[in-house]
């Protein structure tokens, strides 16, 4: 097969701009990558998942959390993201260091979702030069960037670009079930097959939402140009990425099955959906902490006095609400002149984007009547996103290579404009999306790490392996937060340090497993401490955070009834008791 060296180039320089930014957005020659990028919240049971896949080998079971009886995470899946954990599992096969794994995994996802944007604006007929510049302006949206490890899964969105070529395919009637178009399509057939392994392999948010733009896309075609194949073939897609998406959740749903549902676990309020739909508002305004001090106290006082939800992830930058802008403008008053099915497709579905997830939106509806599951509609401002800078990009290419010869144009002397253009799009992504603010303070989140670290090595100098560790407060796991002080996922630390030593959180809310910790939690602390002992426990390890007295009481009756001097972190936020040596 004959190399296309100019498209192939395309996607070298793409991926080396990305490689440029990424190090300069992060500052990575400042990083240890066996230190976690963020070290608390959300990121902390990341990292938990991971240390117990290079462990257990599965994402299902952890023996060492949720003492005694073990966590299992049925109710709590994540295997929707199954393309996600296939590259963490191939990334594990070079080491075995959590924090390294999903440091890298983090940084993957630039690179990848930059390239496959990339190409598929290629596929949609962008110029090679606005190509490999808008995709760059996407992979680096406030939303890639403010996710994070947090909310990795969700930085790793790699099938939106690819959800809306299958549509664009569908759209302009090159993917249909005839036997013509099948036979002399393979290369679209084979893309958008495997776009919808991606789509429905790439967490439950974006299956959901793409599904959403190719029903969209089918009704189109059937209403306005009554081409039911069209319709045929995009329903054909949904029941294929539903398949897929049903496959990856099926050791899930079998669990279920045997035992029964859990909606305590994962069961959310449809009023949720008002919390965290979108509101236009913060798709326009800068990001948070902007380099330009007169657009950060615009955007910091707005988000002070409004309700924000998941608000602080949807800015588009200034590109970004340009296109969003213009996309708008071209609903009612055609920006795009030229009729051009790419620019109609976007239009639409920026508008039922909009329609579904603004606040009290029919994704509220939704909510109310179907689903609460789907809560987070503020999501889909990545697919705004994409949907804005393309049709920026198309609008571009309008006015750089009008013709639509960029080779020819490229070549006169007019390549001024376009090359002029690039850099001033250039000076304006760096400027507005990666302020100095996203970067981490890379010695403050080590020290801490390292803090922690000593902590658990102090408490496996005095505890016997496979000794279990009672921890307080007494919470499950996940959802239930005591105090603003103390993310839930906080009591996950312990396990992320040690070898061999079983943690007493991770029991999966709403199942009976609870029990016996939950008894043991009620007690005073004189018969807490004789029940754990009989119980073969090694020790109280106690968050102070977690209560509002800073658990002073708590402390001060088992140091009286143990006559001993605790283990304590830098802080004193971390205690533990020993209950070897009585």
């Amino acid at each position: 097969m004959k190399i296309n060296k100019k498209e192939l180039l395309t996607y070298l320089i793409n991926f080396f701009l990305c490689l440029v930014f990424l190090f300069s957005v992060f500052k990575l020659w400042q990083a240890d990558l066996s230190i976690p990028f963020q070290y608390e919240g959300d990121s902390v049971y990341i990292g938990t998942m991971i240390k117990g896949l290079i462990e257990n080998h599965t994402i299902w079971q952890n023996p060492l959390l949720g003492a005694p009886v073990g966590l299992q995470t049925y109710d709590f899946p994540i295997s929707d993201n199954a393309l996600p954990l296939i590259l963490i599992k191939i990334i594990i096969h070079f080491t075995q260091n959590f924090a390294v794994v999903e440091n890298l995994f983090y940084l993957l996802t630039f690179p990848l979702i930059s390239l496959i944007s990339t190409f598929v604006l290629r596929q949609m007929k962008i110029s090679r030069l606005n190509s490999v510049i808008f995709a760059l302006v996407y992979t680096f949206l406030p939303y890639h960037l403010l996710r994070g490890i947090n909310h990795l899964f969700l930085s790793a969105y790699f099938c939106v670009p690819l959800a809306t070529l299958l549509c664009y395919y569908l759209y302009t009637e090159q993917l249909e079930f005839k036997k013509e178009k099948l036979l002399n399509n393979k290369k679209i057939i084979l893309i958008s097959f495997l776009s919808c392994l991606i789509i429905g392999s790439n967490g439950m948010y974006y299956t959901f939402f793409s599904c959403l733009f190719l029903i969209l896309t089918g009704l189109i075609l059937l209403f306005r140009r009554s081409k039911l194949p069209g319709l045929l073939a995009s329903l054909f897609c949904i029941g294929l990425i539903t398949l897929v998406f049903i496959i990856n959740l099926f050791p899930m749903i079998a669990y279920q099955k045997g035992v029964g549902g859990n909606q305590t676990a994962t069961g959310r309020s449809p009023n949720d959906s008002e919390v965290f739909s979108l509101k236009i508002s913060r798709l326009i305004l800068p990001i948070d902490n902007h380099q330009i001090t007169f657009l950060k106290n615009i955007k910091n006082t707005y988000s002070n006095e409004y309700l924000t939800g998941e608000g602080w992830s949807e800015s588009l930058g200034i590109l970004g609400a340009i296109g969003f802008i213009l996309l708008l403008f071209n609903l009612i008053f055609k920006t795009y002149k030229k009729e051009n099915y790419l620019s109609d497709m976007l239009t639409s579905f920026n508008i039922s984007a909009l329609l579904f997830a603004t606040i009290g939106g029919l994704g509220s509806l939704f909510a109310y009547f179907i689903s609460p599951q789907i809560r987070s509609q503020g999501r889909l401002s990545i697919f705004i996103g994409w949907f804005s800078l393309t049709f920026l990009a198309l609008l571009l290419d309008h006015l750089f290579f009008p013709e639509n010869n960029e080779q020819t144009k490229m070549q006169n002397r007019k390549f001024v404009l376009p090359i002029l253009g690039t850099l001033i799009i250039l000076l304006i992504f760096c400027l507005d999306t990666t302020p100095p603010a996203f970067v981490n303070n890379y010695q403050n989140l080590k020290n801490k790490f390292l803090d922690d670290q000593k902590f658990v090595n102090q408490i496996m100098e005095v505890v016997k392996e496979k000794n279990i560790i009672y921890q307080l407060p007494f919470i499950q796991f996940p959802g239930q937060q005591i105090t603003l002080a103390m993310p839930e996922t906080d009591l996950f630390r312990g396990y992320l340090h040690s070898a061999k030593l079983s943690w007493s959180y991770g029991i999966m809310k709403g199942r009976n497993d609870s029990y016996t910790n939950w008894f043991i939690s009620k007690q005073l602390p004189e018969q807490m401490v004789k029940y754990l002992k009989r119980l073969n426990y090694g020790g109280i390890y106690i968050e102070r955070s977690g209560f509002n007295d800073n658990a002073n009481q708590l402390v001060t009756n088992f140091k009286n009834i143990l006559g001993e001097t605790p283990i304590n972190n830098s802080d004193g936020n971390l205690i533990f008791f020993s209950l070897k040596t009585n």
